[in-house]
C-alpha cells in the first residue's frame, strides 16, 4: 500500500498562538487518531482526537481522580450525525495541556470511547490554528507567521464553522 503524506490545516478564528514542536499522533487501525493529553496538570491520557465531537469528553476513572476539581458547568445540548439530540451534564476542569499548549477551564463531558480516555474535540483548538500531518504522524499548534506561510502554498477547502453555545465547535466540509 502507498504511504501517501496527507497535510492540511484547519483554520479557525486566530488568536494569538505559539508554533510549537509537532506532537506525536497515534493513529490506529481504521485511522482512528489519538493524542496524549495532561488533565489537571496531574494526570497523563490518552484521547481521541475526534473532528466530529460535539464537546470534549473524560472517562469515568479520570473523573474519579478529579474529584472536586471537576466543577459543575450545568448540561449540554449537542446533536449526533443521524440529527438525534442528546442532553448531559458537563464539567470544567482547571485544564488540559497538549503539548506545551495548554487550555485553561476546559469544559467536558463524562464519556469514552473503546481504547480511549476520552475525546478531544474542534472546541478544545477553538481559535487555535493547527496542522496535522497524517503522513508524519503529527499534530501542530501554528504560530499565525507560519500559518500565513502554509497558507501561501496550501490548496484552500471552504470550512463552515457553527458553534452550538458556548462549548461546542462543529466544522462541516
Amino acid at each position: 500500500m502507498r504511504r501517501a503524506s496527507l497535510k492540511f490545516a484547519l483554520l479557525v478564528v486566530i488568536r494569538t498562538a505559539s508554533a510549537q514542536a509537532p506532537i506525536p499522533l497515534e493513529i490506529a487501525d481504521g485511522g482512528y487518531l489519538y493524542v496524549h493529553v495532561r488533565v489537571a496538570d496531574t494526570i497523563d491520557a490518552r484521547l481521541l482526537l475526534d473532528t466530529g465531537a460535539g464537546v470534549n469528553t473524560l472517562a469515568a476513572p479520570i473523573f474519579d481522580r478529579l474529584g472536586a476539581q471537576a466543577r459543575s458547568a450545568g448540561t449540554h445540548t449537542g446533536t449526533r450525525h443521524n440529527g438525534e439530540t442528546i442532553t448531559g451534564p458537563i464539567w470544567s476542569v482547571s485544564s488540559i495541556s497538549l503539548g506545551s499548549f495548554t487550555r485553561r477551564d476546559v469544559v467536558v463531558g463524562k464519556f469514552a470511547p473503546p481504547n480511549a480516555d476520552g475525546m478531544l474535540s474542534m472546541d478544545y483548538f477553538r481559535d487555535v490554528p493547527f496542522t496535522l500531518d497524517l503522513g508524519a504522524g503529527t499534530l501542530t499548534i501554528e504560530s499565525a507567521d507560519r500559518l500565513r506561510d502554509i497558507a501561501a502554498r496550501a490548496a484552500t477547502i471552504p470550512i463552515r464553522l457553527k458553534t452550538n453555545g458556548p462549548h461546542e465547535l462543529d466544522f462541516f466540509v
